[in-house]
């Protein structure tokens, strides 16, 4: 076995083994999807390496009307967001794989330049009746070409044009998103930057000490994984660092948090973040770089400073660890509910979609910002875990499989014993288990141990809270794609998010929507509404097994009649728009009406409905818009607990201290207040009295 040239990293390596495939439904997945109006992505290229299948992901979230800037989520900086995902395969204790799931944002302070990319041509009429779109001058298929790149920077496989091949400066405008040399860059969706794929990708070498079992790796770069060994390029991000985590090297990523099927892990992954620990990297000339062996910056210190470099600490990102906690339980092969998990022997009882609640921290303010999530499993065929050890050492954790079992074309190197077992490591093996028999075929693709399945949220704004805003924030929107259950598959349908959640009357909800002009055409029994739209309203109801919303006379989760006729047509100015009337049990054609507002057809594809406070109560509520009934069910609800006074609060302390004397004022007050709560469903059984 030749020895490696780098210092082989194995104090912070590896994701992990899988097939599967993982989408974030809220806030909308991007899955490489722009303006398609396709049930497919027309390019897996674009941005990221999705690992995923084609269908799936959402369209371009924002109005089809010119833009130059996001026109997706607006988002308060200290708001709740509800995350929400599903995974092919298993995860949790108990399941049937290893597994992590990494939450992570970037910001413009990390990636700047950040965008989806947008239309820069004038709106041009489309062969659907009174549908615009805005048109693209660089490339026409929908603003889903992959960015170019310069052909001088030696791997980026991507031609400019003439123009720009030769010229930094009109190439470093381009990325900047602006009119450069005759091409529009602000068309292509751009998350991490060139000069950092370039320098940290493609000038960087590759981590040699990792495990690539029988995988013939394209070069020395950090292109190249057993994921992804021919180094193919998504947008800009650098396939190593997809496929590991924690990165050793400086990454524009920041840490959300870490769910893991072994809680074991978390003190490893709080410990190495880059949130809370700082990077290094070889900082050389150009001229340095070139002389090196390999023409690569190394990725260790003695290599670095050898080569006449010098070794560059980067600063951590300056906040919090991630939150590392046990994922939630699902099974193979079911893109459904899971089951909460708090710890392996208490399985909460409510099965729900894996959804995480992130509190967005203060540096989202003023900038725009995206969501990564990327999804890891392993086998426990082979030792790949047990370095998410704070000090781990192979005397007392046992082996870890590196650089040392790769097979490299060479037989002998590729049987490893493993339970008594002569258990081969090479791509799809027939494996002898009985003396003297045929021997059996073991479907295992080595390109697929350390596979890592990735989707990312479009862009977001995130906006500084003002004086006035004290208190909580949760953000209350809707996912989901047009289409029934088979053409919606792997994403899922329309729903609120939160379905159902709990505040009490001093948070602030933020309501907004943010739906699409670009969804495959479907019709009125696939989707409500104009064939290509996704539009949500909001009405009150009486009750979750209701249809049809409340008598405005009745209404009480509204402050008044206008409150509730913004939230019911969901920005349409009815006063000004022209609304035509259409008979009752009509044959469709009149959905995909300009005039029909009855299906919110001219509403906004973003609607913000600002921040409110409800009262104390429970509400329920539904968009007439979308909800089916037995087919699509669109539905939510809201409980609102009084927050309690000073005096109350000590009434209740004051009881719970006392066992079971009950002390009325303070209990009495905080039942009748708080309803769903232990005291308030005691008196309601009571018939209003604590009994």
């Amino acid at each position: 076995m030749q020895l490696k040239k780098s210092w082989w990293l194995t104090a912070l390596v590896a994701l992990m083994v899988a097939r599967a495939d993982i989408y974030m439904h809220h806030p909308r997945g991007s899955n490489g999807r722009n303006r398609e109006k396709n049930e497919n992505r027309n390019n897996a290229n674009r941005l990221m390496d999705t690992q995923n299948n084609a269908a799936g992901g959402y369209p371009y979230c924002g109005n089809a009307s010119l833009a130059d800037d996001t026109d997706g989520l607006e988002l308060y900086a200290g708001s709740i967001l509800r995350i929400e995902w599903t995974v092919q395969h298993s995860c949790g204790p108990g399941s049937n794989a290893l597994c992590s799931l990494v939450l992570q944002y970037g910001c413009e302070d990390t990636m700047p330049y950040l965008r989806d990319g947008y239309p820069s041509g004038p709106l041009e009429e489309n062969d659907d009746p009174d549908y615009f779109r805005a048109s693209f001058q660089d490339n026409n298929d929908a603003g889903t070409d992959r960015i170019p790149c310069p052909t001088s920077v030696t791997g980026c496989n991507g031609n400019f044009g003439d123009a720009l091949d030769t010229d930094a400066t009109l190439y470093t405008a381009f990325y900047k998103g602006e009119l450069s040399g005759g091409r529009y860059g602000g068309e292509y969706g751009y998350h991490e930057s060139f000069s950092w794929y370039r320098d940290r990708c493609l000038y960087t070498e590759r981590n040699q000490g990792l495990y690539t079992a029988d995988q013939n790796l394209g070069g020395l770069m950090a292109k190249y994984t057993r994921q992804d060994p021919n180094g193919d390029r998504y947008g800009f991000e650098c396939p190593e660092e997809r496929d590991y985590y924690p990165y050793w090297q400086p990454t524009p990523w920041k840490d959300i948090a870490v769910m893991v099927s072994d809680d074991s892990w978390c003190d490893y992954y709080e410990a190495e973040s880059q949130n809370v620990k700082s990077r290094f990297y070889c900082n050389m000339t150009e001229t340095e770089r070139a002389a090196t062996e390999d023409g690569l910056f190394p990725i260790s210190e003695s290599l670095c400073i050898a080569d006449g470099g010098v070794w560059t600490e980067v600063a951590a990102h300056g906040i919090d660890a991630p939150e590392c906690k046990l994922a939630a339980y699902s099974r193979d092969n079911h893109l459904g509910n899971v089951n909460e998990v708090d710890d392996t022997d208490n399985p909460a009882k409510v099965a729900q979609t894996a959804f995480y609640d992130w509190t967005l921290p203060d540096d989202v303010a003023g900038q725009k910002c995206i969501i990564r999530i990327r999804y890891n499993m392993s086998s426990v065929d082979y030792n790949s875990m047990n370095v998410f050890t704070v000090g781990f050492t192979e005397a007392e954790h046992g082996t870890f499989w590196d650089w040392k079992y790769n097979c490299e074309n060479d037989d002998s190197q590729c049987l490893v014993t493993i339970d008594n077992m002569n258990v081969p490591l090479y791509n799809r093996p027939y494996y002898a288990l009985f003396t003297d028999e045929p021997e059996l075929h073991i479907a295992f693709n080595t390109d697929q141990i350390g596979r890592t399945f990735e989707d990312r949220s479009y862009v977001f704004r995130g906006l500084e809270r003002t004086s006035d805003m004290s208190g909580t924030i949760w953000n209350l929107g809707y996912r989901g794609r047009r289409g029934n259950i088979v053409q919606c598959y792997p994403a899922v349908e329309y729903d609120f998010v939160p379905t159902n959640f709990t505040i009490d009357e001093n948070t602030w909800v933020h309501i907004q929507f943010c739906g699409s002009d670009f969804n495959a055409a479907q019709n009125p029994n696939n989707g409500e509404g104009w064939q290509y739209s996704d539009r949500t309203n909001m009405l009150e109801i009486a009750t979750t097994q209701t249809q049809f919303p409340r008598a405005v006379s009745t209404i009480s989760m509204w402050d008044d009649e206008t409150e509730a006729k913004k939230f019911a047509y969901s920005g349409i100015d009815t006063d000004t728009t022209e609304c035509h009337e259409f008979p009752n049990d009509d044959d469709g054609d009149n959905d995909n009406s300009i005039f029909n507002c009855g299906t919110l057809n001219p509403a906004p594809a973003r609607f913000d409905g600002g921040l409110k406070k409800f009262t104390a109560g429970t509400y329920n509520y539904v968009s007439t818009r979308n909800n089916n009934f037995s087919n699509r069910s669109q539905k939510g609800g809201i409980v609102v607990n009084s927050a309690l006074s000073t005096g109350e609060l000590v009434g209740v302390v004051a009881a719970a201290g006392l066992g079971s004397v009950i002390l009325g004022g303070g209990v009495y007050l905080y039942g009748k207040k708080k309803p769903n709560s232990a005291v308030g469903r005691m008196i309601n059984k009571n018939g209003g009295t604590l009994g």
